[in-house]
């Protein structure tokens, strides 16, 4: 069962099961934003699918990645610009040890700008800034490429959030 649609820049991944885990409101008060989620250590080491994009707007805007944990390789899925890091091995000790691995987009909004990292374990990578749509929804989603393992089996509940300014 595929729970959402899920296409970044010109690759489709219609093989991948996703789930969008929830939407939240960037205004123009806004000064942070995020998605978070962790995952199970299912073996063999699937790709995963980690984004946050905008809904419709007329500057739609689309932070993603898709990370190879039987490699390493984090590649940027939205921009299409290939390969951006690796992950360390070690935050992936085994395919049959069970460890939790957490995947964080954190967004600043300058009001201009939106200025994102992306966290997963230990490590911390910049990706590029987009122009700011103003006012939009985003929606973060997920997703696996294994066979017969529901989105529970590979992911943690997840949470996204927003921090305004209070003037």
């Amino acid at each position: 069962m595929r729970v959402c649609s899920f296409e970044l820049a010109t690759e489709n991944y219609s093989s991948f099961l996703t789930k969008g885990f929830g939407t939240v409101r960037v205004g123009r008060r806004t000064n942070t934003f995020g998605f978070q989620i962790a995952t199970t250590n299912p073996a063999p080491h699937p790709t995963l699918l980690f984004a946050l994009r905008s809904d419709g707007g007329e500057f739609p805007v689309e932070f993603g990645i898709r990370i190879n944990l039987a490699t390493g390789e984090i590649t940027d899925t939205a921009n299409n610009s290939g390969l951006i890091g690796w992950l360390d091995p070690s935050l992936w000790p085994s395919s049959i040890a069970p460890y939790p691995l957490v995947l964080r987009w954190e967004v600043e909004n300058t009001g201009l700008a939106l200025i994102p990292r992306l966290i997963i374990g230990d490590e911390e990578w910049l990706y590029p800034s987009v122009h700011s749509p103003g006012e939009a929804w985003f929606t973060a989603t997920a997703g696996h490429d294994l066979e017969n393992a529901e989105i529970g089996a590979v992911f943690s509940p997840a949470y996204v959030w927003c921090e305004d300014r209070m003037n």
